[in-house]
């Protein structure tokens, strides 16, 4: 069984979406905007040993990592490594941390008593 590895760059107090554009990414009534990307089933992937993955994202990571004997590995996507968190399926952090602090922003792990935004 392959591992599920999350490779990330992030500030000291762990912000992912930070202050960028206003209008760049208002999911979730985000006011200082971020990034995302459209979610279409019929995208084509031209990465070699790539699975596009739809509908339970959670369960299909899983059934994937337990078939998989090679790990399975996240850059970037805050969306999704808080759903694969909450499933308890991340087995690795592999963080680069830059010395610079946002303030403000999404955070990559949440305090225990805040909610997810987005």
């Amino acid at each position: 069984m392959g591992k599920v590895v999350v490779i990330n760059h992030i500030p000291l107090d762990g912000v992912m979406r930070g202050p960028r554009r206003r209008d760049e990414d208002t999911r979730g009534e985000f006011a200082h905007g971020g990034w995302a990307a459209s979610h279409n089933p019929a995208t084509r992937l031209e990465w070699l040993n790539s699975t596009l993955v739809d509908g339970d994202v959670p369960a299909t990571v899983a059934e994937l990592k337990q078939a998989s004997s090679s790990n399975l590995v996240i850059m970037g996507s805050g969306e999704l490594i808080a759903a694969l968190m909450a499933a308890d399926l991340i087995d690795e952090y592999l963080l680069v941390i830059h010395s610079l602090v946002l303030g403000t922003g999404r955070r990559l792990f949440l305090r225990p008593d805040a909610h997810l935004c987005c």
